[in-house]
């Protein structure tokens, strides 16, 4: 009896450990399996921190790019064809207040031997001049710069009071001058002229001087328009040319 369960458990044991060996045996194969078929993982390159490049930059040319230094001359500007010395144009328009569009009432080329003029309607427009509100008048004429360099313009005012009167060159939108000649409640105006200067790069050849005066109508004031040109001690008043056949053009 002693053998025969001596014999019965050794049996046990070595079905035991054919189970565990082939046991062994299928997860090895499972697990070479999938080592062998799974699909390769690359590792991730390090992420490499680059500081952003500003709009419209070129990441080249970021660094190196240079601003020009001091006022921006202005070239100058093809002339008309037929300006006439001695002449500028006067436009005018109206509103009934300062919240209020303009109106354009009507231009004219007029005799100009020098940059003076009256903040009223010229002869040519009296018809349509405003009697109430608000005018506006848009001095225009072109000029000779006979060297390249920074030029001072400056205007006097006398007599009635300027709501603004600003100074353009060649179209740029800021006004080289901008100023005003205030009255008093009864219209007290200041006994001395008010005057203003400002200064612009230039070059050599001709520009355009636009004067937009803004004044309560029937006010009347002299104005005159001075220029200092590089090297000069003192400005002279400003001689205008205009070409002709654009006596009616705004």
């Amino acid at each position: 009896m002693f053998n025969h369960t001596n014999g019965r458990h050794s049996l046990h044991i070595v079905r035991y450990a054919a189970i565990t060996i082939f046991a062994m045996l299928g997860i090895s194969w499972v697990v070479g399996f999938f080592q062998h078929h799974a699909p390769a993982v690359s590792t991730p390159a390090p992420v490499q921190h680059v500081a952003p490049t500003p709009a419209g930059a070129s990441p080249a040319r970021a660094s190196t790019m240079t601003v020009p230094a001091g006022p921006i001359t202005l070239p100058p500007q093809p002339a008309p064809v037929g300006l006439m010395p001695g002449h500028a144009q006067i436009a005018i328009a109206s509103a009934p207040n300062q919240q209020a569009p303009w109106t354009d009432l009507g231009a004219a080329t007029v005799a100009s031997p020098t940059a003076s003029l009256v903040t009223v309607a010229p002869h040519a427009l009296a018809a349509v001049a405003p009697s109430s509100g608000i005018m506006r008048l848009r001095w225009r004429g072109w000029i000779d710069a006979p060297t390249a360099g920074t030029y001072t313009l400056a205007a006097r005012i006398d007599g009635g009071g300027v709501g603004n009167l600003a100074l353009r060159v060649d179209g740029i939108a800021s006004p080289v001058l901008s100023m005003r000649r205030s009255c008093g409640l009864w219209g007290d105006c200041p006994t001395t002229a008010t005057t203003g200067a400002g200064s612009v790069a230039l070059a050599q050849g001709w520009h355009e001087i636009v004067a937009t005066i803004k004044v309560d109508a029937g006010s009347r004031a002299d104005v005159t328009l001075y220029m200092r040109s590089p090297g000069s001690d003192a400005p002279t008043v400003l001689m205008p040319s205009w070409p002709a056949g654009k006596a009616g053009a705004p």
